[in-house]
C-alpha cells in the first residue's frame, strides 16, 4: 500500500513511462519503416516521372491482368514483395479540357463512390504539382487506404491510383504523399 504522495507519483510516472515504452515498441516498426524508406525518381512512361521506393517494384503481366483488369495495360504498374501495395498510372478514355478539371472532379468522386464500398474521405481537393493542377482525392474504403490523383493533358485523363490495406495506412501515407507531390508530367506525354 502507497501511503505518502510522492511514492503515488512515482508509481504514475513509472506507469506512464512503461506505457509510453509500450506504444513506442509497438510503433517501432512503422516509424522506422519510414525512415528507411529509399526513394529515386523514376520515370514511368516516356514524359512522367516520380519519385518511387525502393520496395516497390514493376508489376508482371500475370499481376497487372489479376489486379489492374483493362481494356488498356497501365502505363506503369507497381507492388510490393507481399503483393499488399498497388500504385499504378493508366490513362483514361475520356476526354476533358484541362479548365474542366473542377467540374470533372466531382465526376471522379462520384466514381469513386460508385466504385467502392464504406468510403470516408480524408481529403479531395485540387492542387497543383509542378505546375499543373491535379484532382485528389484520399480516402478508406472498406479494407483499403486509397490515395488517387487525376490532371488533365492533351485531351487525355492520367490517373495516379494507390492502394494499400488499411493496416498499413500510417506506414504509407507519408510516404505516398510524397510520392504523389513528386510527379511530373510533360505536354505531349
Amino acid at each position: 500500500m502507497l501511503s505518502s504522495p510522492s511514492q503515488r507519483l512515482t508509481k504514475m510516472l513509472r506507469l506512464t513511462y512503461f506505457s509510453m515504452g509500450l506504444l513506442f515498441f509497438s510503433l517501432g516498426p512503422h516509424v522506422q519503416g519510414l525512415a528507411q524508406v529509399k526513394m529515386s525518381r523514376t520515370k514511368y512512361a516516356t514524359g512522367i516521372s516520380g519519385l518511387l521506393p525502393a520496395n516497390l517494384h514493376p508489376m508482371t503481366d500475370g499481376d497487372i491482368a489479376l489486379r489492374l483488369p483493362s481494356v488498356r495495360k497501365p502505363l506503369a504498374s507497381y507492388t510490393s514483395e507481399d503483393r499488399l501495395v498497388e500504385y499504378s498510372i493508366n490513362v483514361s478514355a475520356t476526354r476533358w479540357r484541362s479548365q474542366d478539371l473542377p467540374m470533372v472532379k466531382d465526376f471522379f468522386k462520384s466514381s469513386i463512390l460508385n466504385l467502392y464500398v464504406k468510403v470516408n474521405f480524408h481529403e479531395e481537393k485540387i492542387s497543383e504539382i509542378n505546375k499543373r493542377p491535379y484532382a485528389i482525392f484520399e480516402f478508406d474504403s472498406k479494407q483499403k487506404y486509397n490515395y488517387v490523383q487525376y490532371t488533365l493533358i492533351d485531351g487525355k485523363t492520367l490517373v495516379f491510383s494507390f492502394s494499400c490495406p488499411k493496416q498499413q495506412k500510417m506506414t504509407w501515407q507519408p510516404v505516398i504523399r510524397k510520392m504523389m507531390g513528386s510527379v511530373k508530367v510533360k505536354s505531349g506525354f
